[in-house]
């Protein structure tokens, strides 16, 4: 994600508190976080993202990684 510098650690703690996010990291380079997110199918994770990580105040842009095993 890259966000608002002004906001960064209020923006790192909303992310770290939705529910889905496993874990969420201050990243250097292109990005300003990286989170995990966890859920029961894709469409539960593409929720969380579209409804509750997008929806944060200073998240500005926000690109999405999916792991798979298999």
């Amino acid at each position: 994600m890259n966000v608002d510098s002004r906001n960064f650690q209020e923006i790192l703690m909303q992310v770290i508190n939705t529910p889905g996010v496993v874990e969420a990291h201050k990243v250097l380079g292109n990005y300003d976080i990286i989170a995990e997110i966890e859920g029961e199918d894709i469409r539960t994770i593409i929720e969380v993202i579209m409804n509750d990580l997008r929806k944060i105040p200073g998240v500005k842009k926000s690109v999405t990684s999916l792991c798979v095993q298999w």
